[in-house]
């Protein structure tokens, strides 16, 4: 009986672990996320699969605003990806491989994206935000946060790369 609990306690724990891929990166479980990847060929006409978008801003209503480096890169069947860098400047800091994985989709006449995300006291969670695209620029909001992205066209040798998810 004892072998049978102890065997089980073992899958349990080897069936919720997460993955890291060789630059450190989480890999988490598509069946995780509640954003499933699709091709919609409505996204297309939305967002730029050829740009990265750089955050340019964070505004904290009542307080100052907060500047971090981070870009977000569209592909296609609904994966995203968020880079957490200083430089996009080199074809190799924009391997998805070095980013957080995540999914977006078109519903309801919105975009929402999805990224999983890990604390100390809660594990991991789902984060899921609207954004809003005009023209250039992509604003998302996040509890007191606002986040604006600019678009930046990437040359067409930075185009190499898919996601490993």
């Amino acid at each position: 009986m004892v072998k049978h609990v102890i065997l089980i306690v073992l899958l349990l724990q080897i069936s919720c672990s997460t993955k890291k891929n060789e630059f450190n990166q989480y890999r988490y479980k598509i069946s995780r996320f509640t954003i499933k990847p699709l091709e919609n060929l409505e996204l297309y006409k939305v967002i730029d699969t050829s740009s990265i978008y750089i955050l340019t801003n964070i505004y904290n209503f009542g307080k100052q605003d907060i500047n971090i480096p981070q870009a977000l890169k569209f592909y296609k069947n609904g994966r995203i990806a968020k880079f957490k860098n200083s430089k996009y400047n080199s074809i190799e800091l924009l391997n998805p491989k070095r980013a957080e994985m995540g999914f977006y989709k078109l519903y309801k006449n919105e975009l929402e994206i999805e990224f999983m995300s890990n604390s100390a006291q809660s594990g991991n969670f789902l984060v899921k935000k609207k954004i809003m695209i005009n023209k250039d620029t992509i604003t998302s909001f996040y509890g007191d946060f606002k986040y604006e992205y600019i678009k930046y066209k990437l040359p067409d040798n930075y185009l190499i790369y898919s996601p490993d998810w």
